[in-house]
């Protein structure tokens, strides 16, 4: 009979470890577990030291000591700022591929943990044993083509422009954030009595402000560097193998970029903050999550600058394009009498073409088809008449729009369950080319029932408040960006946190504008440009303002209108260096005032039926706000560019994938 120790010693060896799929020594590697770097930091060195561990990740640089008896390879898997150091010895099959692989190669080691001496890590692995199944796996062996291009490139030469040799053979040894090459030198020396020269094979990427660039003919950024002079084409190199790089320069990869500190930094803190913001909105205050629609058949806004989305252009009209080309070149009347057949659509703007077979350059057609389709007038939905015939055959039998907002969609489920929220992308077809501007952004919408304005500034605050709090003292990517990019970040952090937001009118902020004599032309009725904003909120304040009462006929139609009938009860608030943050109003419940405002902006009352209902049955206060969180991003990361903290950015003439 088994005594109860023993079960339990039983469960320790064997069934604990294959649950954790961390400490399981028990098990062929195949069965082990993938562990995470950032688990590995964590980990109770005492208790995990010695223990088997299988990483997956990709190596952000490679050295080797004396006559490259083992090598050191910096790993990072994505999970932590920090690269994990892995050891491996040269009797582990493969090793010789080791030191030819590039940047950001991928690769999956199995081996021991055992403590680091180094001062910047506590931890690292050694793939040392084939008795033990350690290895090493280059996931790049697996396409050789791949690896039949990289070795033609080594082979050429090229590759020589990106490292640095010394006059003894050996490649300099650059500084690397997680290179701890003298403490690894001296805990080897016991080992391999050698010269101990240091081989940098590559270098793990950095970001770099002030590298100078340059623009090409098709509007890329170009570096200039020592591999301005290589010969090969630029498919053949990995375009963010070197160390430092600009910001800019990274724009142009997307793709690839978050593989850099710096990025990949900035999206986990962004991921972080939208887990806090459930935390704080669904656990604390017990709101409801809304999954809003993307699609919608109106304008929130009332601006009218929106995206549409349509069915009508289908594919069908990309077979067109060989006609088009035809067309271009002088085959005209002939093609042009048979677009109908070939290209068929049940829509009046398309049978223009079987009406008019005399067509004789496709720049008329083109003029005819922005004229009838692409027009604002024609595509607008407050325009009744081409509301109802332009897009009756389309896939909805109306117009079709990306959503502006969500707040007419949370209003309805404000007015039945009481206090919603959403985070949804929100779309804009302004023509903006800004810092701060974005055609698709991250918004946070929150409604809250029974509510005024006090209510929702005191929300904003304190969540905004405790976004800055898990930033400041649970964020570890912080920590990296207050050391590496701005070393003054938590100190401004800390300032934001510690001060009560600034609540000052619309006519008190014209005021202290003309008292300062900043901006001479300012004239009431007119919106806040950014410069003023910054200011306010940057030079004269020095912490957040919030700016409340602004004009009528600058905001949205469903802003509750004071009893001067001037103004409407709605705020923004404006943050250093960043600019509005926060936009939110309480919402206009007399429905004779709604009514007036709907058509003081010429909208469709149609199609804001379902709006009108709600203040007819179990009409109630409610006010609510909507947070852009790629700018709150930008004020806790310190960054000064809105492109920078979206993984794919979309604006005017850009969208990449």
């Amino acid at each position: 009979m088994i005594s109860l120790c023993n079960k339990i010693d039983i469960k320790k060896r064997f069934l604990l470890p294959k649950l954790q799929g961390k400490y399981n020594l028990y098990c062929t590697t195949k069965n082990v577990e993938r562990t995470r770097i950032k688990d590995l930091f964590k980990m109770d060195i005492k208790e995990a030291q010695h223990k088997n561990f299988k990483i997956c990740g990709w190596i952000k640089s490679v050295r080797t000591v004396g006559k490259s008896y083992f090598v050191f390879v910096d790993i990072n898997d994505g999970s932590y700022y920090k690269n994990l150091q892995v050891i491996i010895d040269d009797k582990i099959p493969d090793y010789e591929y080791i030191l030819k692989t590039s940047t950001d190669d991928a690769i999956e080691c199995f081996g021991e943990l055992k403590g680091s001496i180094g001062k910047k890590q506590n931890v690292e692995l050694c793939v040392y044993d084939i008795s033990k199944n350690h290895y090493i796996k280059l996931f790049k062996q697996m396409n050789q083509d791949t690896v039949e291009e990289k070795e033609k490139i080594n082979d050429s030469g090229n590759e020589k422009d990106n490292h640095n040799f010394n006059s003894n053979g050996h490649v300099n040894n650059y500084n690397d954030s997680n290179n701890n090459n003298n403490n690894n030198n001296n805990n080897y020396n016991n080992n391999y009595n050698n010269n101990n020269h240091v081989n940098n094979y590559h270098d793990s990427n950095n970001i770099n402000d002030n590298i100078i660039f340059t623009k090409n003919s098709s509007g890329h950024i170009n570096e200039d560097n020592k591999t301005k002079g290589a010969k090969h084409n630029k498919e053949d190199y990995y375009v963010i193998s070197k160390k430092y790089h600009t910001k800019q320069y990274l724009r142009n990869y997307p793709h690839l970029r978050a593989r850099t500190k710096l990025y990949s930094s900035l999206f986990r803190l962004k991921s972080d903050i939208i887990f806090e913001t459930f935390n704080f909105l669904k656990k604390k205050k017990n709101y409801t999550y809304i999954n809003t629609p993307i699609l919608t058949s109106n304008d929130c806004e009332g601006a009218g600058k929106l995206f549409y989305a349509t069915t009508l252009f289908d594919q069908q009209i990309k077979n067109e394009q060989r006609e088009e080309d035809h067309m271009k070149k002088g085959i005209t009347n002939e093609i042009a009498g048979n677009i109908k057949e070939k290209c068929y659509y049940q829509n009046e703007h398309l049978e223009y073409i079987s009406r008019h077979k005399s067509i004789s350059k496709m720049e008329d057609f083109d003029e005819m088809l922005l004229k009838n389709v692409s027009s604002n007038d024609c595509i607008s939905p407050n325009n009744t008449e081409s509301y109802n015939t332009r897009f009756e055959n389309d896939f909805f039998k109306k117009a079709c729009y990306l959503n502006v907002s969500s707040q007419l969609s949370l209003e309805c489920l404000c007015c039945s369950i009481g206090d919603v929220f959403t985070l949804n992308p929100s779309f804009r077809a302004e023509n903006s080319n800004t810092f701060r501007h974005l055609s698709e952004f991250l918004m946070l919408e929150v409604e809250l029932a029974f509510s005024n304005l006090k209510d929702i500034i005191d929300i904003s605050e304190e969540y905004i408040k405790e976004m800055i709090t898990y930033a400041l003292y649970k964020s570890e990517d912080v920590n990296y960006l207050n050391e590496y990019h701005d070393k003054d970040l938590k100190n401004k952090l800390e300032n934001i946190l510690n001060k009560k937001f600034v609540l000052i009118t619309y006519d008190e902020a014209i005021n202290i504008l003309k008292k300062e004599n900043v901006f001479y032309d300012f004239q009431w009725g007119k919106d806040f440009s950014f410069e003023e904003q910054k200011y306010l909120a940057t030079n004269y304040f020095k912490a957040p303002v919030v700016i409340i009462n602004y004009p009528t006929h600058i905001k949205p139609f469903y802003m509750k209108l004071n009893e001067d009938e001037k103004t409407v009860s709605c705020m923004d608030i404006i943050f250093p260096d960043v600019g509005e943050v926060v936009g939110g109003s309480e919402r206009e419940i007399n429905l004779k005032n709604l009514k007036k405002q709907m058509e003081n902006k010429k909208l469709n009352m149609k199609l804001y039926d379902p709006y009108i209902q709600l203040r007819k049955h179990g009409n109630i206060p409610h006010a609510g706000f909507g947070i852009g969180m790629d700018r709150l991003i930008m004020f806790l990361s310190s960054i000064n560019n809105i492109r920078d903290v979206v993984t794919f950015p979309r604006y005017p003439g850009s969208l990449f994938m």
